[in-house]
This record gives structure tokens, C-alpha cells and sequence, in this order.
């Protein structure tokens, strides 16, 4: 068995979307390869030791290993001191915000280095396409999407879920239609976008919750009302709860400069949940969510589209064969033993 070095600034127990992806890459890595994991598992202020750390580490270790895998491009540059010393091949996973990050320091020099690895494994195709833009080869990127594992949904009733959730949170959801958001609140999310461009215009026995924290948090809160709900400190127990009783999942994000949708893991989730997702046909969501198949694809920014959409999906009486057909075309693509074995193809 090869050994593999796997660098990893967001892994478990720190909490987020990158730390689960991560984390179980390096579970289906030890599948194929004996791995040496180098993580951080705090919060990213931690940085400024782990850097140092790591780099020290990794040069310790290389001589050993066969390939090395950074989890993200930040890590480029100890990619390239590995490549440097012990010229061992190397190649890092890029998710989007790595490669947009609209700092001009950044692009300078970490472009630089992106452009010194063997590989960069890119999360989606829009991606490649963001790398290709910044003078990067498109040989030198490979398309490899983030996984996902068959969630179990918890045993008990969607009556018995409501009850659960009204009483933690304090929210009225009975007889409701519920519509809901999952994921850091920035702008490009387009939750507040929703709020006030979509969110009046339906049916009035629905409720959006927006599950969440971020930089746009605060005016979203501003522009909550009778139909939606901000939930903080929502726990992973509350989370399965709330898809239990989630009737439509919206990804309604919008372009913005400089800050991209890298994949969509959070759209795949609630698909492979058998909850119909209408999502922004716009960047890595293209590569998520297949129109028709696992959710439905609506322009970005387009309010009627938006409205039309969640109308159609909330009156069919029997969603049934489309949650089927949706459960099992988010496996076939997603299931992490099928991105394990691409990982192991690229890397052996």
C-alpha cells in the first residue's frame, strides 16, 4: 500500500461544511493508501501556529511518501516547499472561494504556487473554469466532486418532529408549508435576496427557515417577518428533525464578485434526503443538482421562476416517485465510495 500525506486547516472537531468534506475524504483515502493526516482542528485563528507547524512536519514526513494531498489551495505553499526539497508530486483539492478570493496579494502569489502542483482536483467544473481564467492550465485540473453518505432520517413522525422543533425554537409550524435554507449567510447565498424579492410572492400557510450564520446575518434578521424564521444554535439532532418536516429545500443563491458557489454539498444533502430542491442554476450548483433529476434548476435572480417553481413542487399531490428517482441519482453520482475510487485513480 502507497502512503499518502493528507494536510488538512479544517478538519473535525471544528464544525462546517469543508471539515465534514475533509473528513471523510481522508476516511475513503485509508481505503487505497496508509495516510499520514496533518490537520487542524480548531478554528481558523489558529493559523498562524499551524502553517509553521505543518510545513515543519510535512518536510519531516515527505521523504516517505509517495503523493502528497492538500485539502484546500491556502495549503499551496507547503505543496510547493514539499515539491521543492523532495520533489514529490503533489496536488491540492480547490473548492472555489480558494481561487476567487479577491485579494490582490493573494492572487499574486498563490496563483504563483497553484501553478506549481501536479494536479488540482476541483470540486466542480466551474472551478476549472475560475483557474483556467487565472492563467492556469486546464490539464493541469482534474474534475472531482464532493461526496456524500446515505443519511438516515430519524425514526420518529413529521407530527412528532414539529412538536420537537416548535417547542426548542418557540416557532408556530403546524398546518405550514415548510420551505428551508441551510448555510453560511453571505451574500451570495441570496437568502436575503429571497426574502425580499420571492418570499411575499407565494402562498401565505408557508414558512421559510433559514438555518445559519454569517456576514449578512444581521440584515437578514431585518427583513424577517410572519412567513420566515432565523434558527440559531441549530444542533445536527435539530437539523434531521427539520428536514423531517422540510417540504421544499431553496438554494437561491446570486452572483457576486469575487466570492463563488464552490459545489453545493448542502443541496445534495437535502436531495439525497428525498426533499425537492430548487436551486440557482448558477456556478458549482450545476454540478450538484441536475435539472429534473435531483431537484429542479431555476435562473438565478429570476422571481417568477423562483415563485412558478415552489408553486408547482408545493400542489402535486404526490412527490413520491420524483423523491425515488431523486434519492437514487444523488447516490450514483455521489456516494463517497464512488469519489473515493476517483481520488484513487488520480492519486495512485
Amino acid at each position: 500500500m502507497k502512503n499518502l500525506m493528507f494536510v488538512s486547516r479544517k478538519f473535525p472537531p471544528s464544525v462546517g461544511g469543508m471539515q465534514k468534506q475533509n473528513y471523510e475524504l481522508y476516511k475513503e483515502l485509508t481505503n487505497y493508501f496508509d495516510v499520514n493526516l496533518i490537520s487542524l482542528g480548531k478554528s481558523q485563528i489558529h493559523l498562524s501556529w499551524f502553517f509553521p507547524y505543518a510545513s515543519l512536519k510535512s518536510l519531516f514526513i515527505s521523504n516517505k511518501m509517495n503523493v502528497v494531498l492538500l485539502g484546500d489551495g491556502v495549503l499551496s505553499p507547503i505543496g510547493y516547499l514539499i515539491k521543492k526539497i523532495f520533489n514529490k508530486k503533489v496536488y491540492c483539492v480547490i473548492h472555489g472561494l480558494d481561487v476567487t478570493y479577491a485579494n490582490f496579494l493573494y492572487q499574486y502569489f498563490i496563483l504563483k504556487i497553484f501553478k506549481k502542483m501536479d494536479g488540482l482536483i476541483c470540486v466542480s467544473n466551474n472551478t476549472i473554469d475560475e483557474c483556467v481564467k487565472r492563467g492556469i492550465s486546464r490539464e493541469k485540473c482534474f474534475f472531482i466532486p464532493n461526496g456524500i453518505h446515505s443519511e438516515e432520517n430519524v425514526s420518529c413522525s413529521k407530527e412528532e418532529s414539529r412538536i420537537k422543533i416548535e417547542k426548542k425554537f418557540r416557532i408556530k409550524i403546524k398546518n405550514k408549508k415548510v420551505l428551508i435554507t441551510v448555510g453560511r449567510l453571505r451574500k451570495r447565498k441570496g437568502v436575503y435576496w429571497f426574502l425580499t424579492n420571492v418570499l411575499n410572492k407565494i402562498r401565505e400557510d408557508v414558512i421559510y427557515l433559514v438555518i445559519g450564520n454569517g456576514s449578512e446575518e444581521e440584515r437578514i434578521k431585518q427583513v424577517t417577518g410572519n412567513k420566515s424564521v432565523l434558527l440559531k444554535d441549530v444542533t445536527d439532532e435539530d437539523k434531521k428533525h427539520i428536514y423531517n418536516i422540510t417540504d421544499v429545500f431553496i438554494m437561491p443563491n446570486i452572483p457576486v464578485e469575487g466570492d463563488v458557489e464552490g459545489f453545493g454539498i448542502v443541496a445534495i444533502e437535502a436531495a439525497i434526503r428525498g426533499i425537492p430542491v430548487i436551486a440557482s442554476n448558477i456556478e458549482g450548483i450545476k454540478d450538484a443538482i441536475f435539472d429534473n433529476e435531483n431537484g429542479f434548476l431555476v435562473e438565478t435572480k429570476n422571481t417568477e421562476d423562483f415563485v412558478k417553481k415552489i408553486k408547482e413542487i408545493l400542489e402535486i399531490d404526490n412527490l413520491e416517485n420524483f423523491k425515488k428517482k431523486q434519492i437514487e441519482f444523488t447516490k450514483e453520482k455521489f456516494e463517497w465510495k464512488k469519489i473515493g475510487e476517483e481520488y484513487y485513480k488520480l492519486l495512485k
